[in-house]
């Protein structure tokens, strides 16, 4: 008896394979004012950090650079993070800026790398290393545009920079331009040893999946991880906000000043 003919036309569809998910670093919340420029905002992370009976690492702080670490594969120095967007710039430069600066905090050797003179206003390319004003960290701002010789590195390069860096610095984290951003250059995520996308709360680690996946393939996904940067006054009240708790930090404050 002949077997029964199957309408291919009919059969469901194959699913696509869901793409795996960047880890999640959590939430970070500012210290600053909210709706304070990125400059503003870093500041006050470097004094919540530094300030004079605030010796202990922030644990927001300290729990992020754990989750990091835990992500990085055991090699020679420098590590090196790379520290991106979706949209704006703004979480970026506050995230890398967060982790450049509670490495620092912590003994570490840090260098910050902004690519694209967009992202300094008081630098341009190949201007060198200098101290930044708002982190307090060695700074080189470098091109976001690929070299044109792959075999001989420019020292204005991103690969030049991190030739020159060489071992002098524990870490190497990277200030890039944001994902959706033209001309992205993907020999900064290539050199990564983990890339963090910063997320504003109204974006989703879903759309930041979505943008590796279609820029570098699903595949590397695995080394990616999401921070969301949000401000401070946007925490619902805990028994931290009391009264009490205002009072003790409003007599800290003065007792420090």
């Amino acid at each position: 008896m002949p077997e029964p003919v199957v309408d291919r036309k009919d059969s469901a569809p194959v699913s696509p394979r869901p793409l795996p998910m960047p880890a999640n670093f959590g939430e970070y919340r500012l210290p600053g004012v909210a709706g304070g420029t990125a400059h503003s905002n870093i500041k006050a992370i470097r004094k919540q950090l530094f300030q004079t009976g605030n010796e202990t690492l922030s644990l927001a702080v300290l729990k992020i650079m754990r989750q990091m670490v835990l992500h990085l594969n055991d090699h020679g120095k420098p590590f090196v993070i790379l520290v991106s967007s979706i949209h704006s710039s703004f979480e970026a430069r506050i995230a890398g800026a967060m982790l450049g600066i509670g490495m620092q905090r912590a003994d570490q050797n840090v260098l910050m790398v902004e690519i694209g003179d967009r992202l300094s206003s008081a630098t341009t390319d190949g201007a060198g290393l200098f101290i930044d004003g708002a982190t307090g960290l060695q700074t080189v701002v470098c091109s976001s545009v690929a070299e044109k010789s792959p075999g001989v590195a420019d020292r204005n390069s991103f690969r030049g920079i991190l030739a020159e860096a060489g071992s002098a610095f524990d870490f190497v984290v990277v200030i890039a331009p944001s994902l959706n951003e033209n001309g992205w250059n993907p020999e900064l995520f290539a050199k990564a040893d983990l890339a963090l996308l910063a997320l504003s709360p109204s974006e989703q680690p879903s759309e930041a999946a979505r943008l590796l996946a279609q820029k570098f393939g699903a595949g590397q996904i695995g080394r990616s991880a999401t921070l969301v940067v949000a401000a401070e006054s946007a925490r619902p009240a805990t028994a931290i906000d009391s009264p009490r708790a205002a009072g003790e930090q409003r007599r800290s404050a003065t007792v420090r000043g």
